[in-house]
């Protein structure tokens, strides 16, 4: 499958994985930090399970080195929880779940491309080149923003 496929079958998956955030809070009183911790602990042991059985060398890949799966792990402690943490609470508080993934997947997509780039062109021994075609990419971002403006606008 292209990685088209896979974003849009992932968009289509993850719908309730966002819904299910505000309804277990409003029906069951579970907070969206509570949620998060069961949600990713669920995705970790489905994901680590399916490397492990579906490959030979699935617990190398699964732990490459302490060191790396150290930095992995201090990642994810930090940034990306205090990221994950925002965007759950947030789709609880909302008044339209669809809000928050909207701007934080559509913004954040207009600053994970510019810092690909950015990072593809300063420092190309970490990173690979970003293919550009710029006036698509530029009118693409530009709707983007766009729209995350127009939503924080119409929102207040």
């Amino acid at each position: 499958m292209t990685w088209f496929g896979q974003s849009v079958w992932a968009a289509v998956i993850l719908t309730p994985c966002w819904l299910a955030t505000p309804f277990f809070e409003r029906n069951f009183g579970i907070k969206a930090d509570v949620y998060v911790v069961w949600y990713f602990f669920g995705i970790a042991l489905s994901v680590s399970s399916y490397i492990t059985t579906t490959d030979s060398s699935g617990l190398s890949r699964l732990f490459p080195s302490w060191q790396l799966v150290a930095a992995i792990i201090a990642v994810g402690a930090t940034i990306g929880a205090i990221a994950n943490v925002l965007v759950f609470t947030a789709t609880t508080t909302a008044t339209n779940a669809a809000l928050v993934s909207t701007i934080a997947v559509g913004g954040g997509g207009a600053l994970l491309f510019l810092s690909a780039y950015a990072l593809g062109e300063l420092v190309p021994k970490y990173f690979g080149k970003t293919d550009v075609n710029w006036p698509i990419t530029l009118g693409s971002m530009a709707f983007i923003i766009i729209g995350v403006v127009g939503l924080a606008f119409a929102k207040r």
